[in-house]
């Protein structure tokens, strides 16, 4: 079976051979909700030895600094949705942390996930 290419970036190309819903077993909804986009994700370095696959091994290295869903979404090269249901997953196994900005959002922080978005 194929595989997906992958740019230098690690983002799927433009015609992934795996379809977006092959990546979150046909799962359309998050398992937690109030994942929003500008979410941050951290993950422990031991998450590194958890046998995980493909985009969820890729989520938790991207992870060892904090990363938004968007950050994640456009590193990836897939839709926030599907990255929003991997994360989901990751946060029910322990894998990965989550929270919120602390306090208002900067300009700055809402424009780079503005761009990452349009990255999309």
């Amino acid at each position: 079976m194929a595989t997906p290419e992958r740019s230098g970036g690690g983002a799927l190309s433009e015609d992934p051979v795996v379809r977006p819903f092959m990546l979150t077993n046909g799962r359309t909804q998050p398992l937690h909700d109030g994942l929003r986009i500008e979410t941050q994700l951290y993950a422990e370095p031991a998450a590194l030895s958890a046998p995980l696959r493909f985009e969820a091994r890729r989520i938790v290295e991207l992870c060892q600094r904090p990363r938004s869903i968007a950050d994640l979404s456009s590193a990836l090269g897939a839709p926030m949705g599907v990255v929003r249901v991997i994360v989901a997953d990751l946060l029910t196994q322990g894998l990965v942390r989550a929270g919120e900005m602390p306090g208002e959002l900067t300009t700055a922080l809402i424009e780079r996930i503005r761009d990452r978005v349009r990255a999309l």
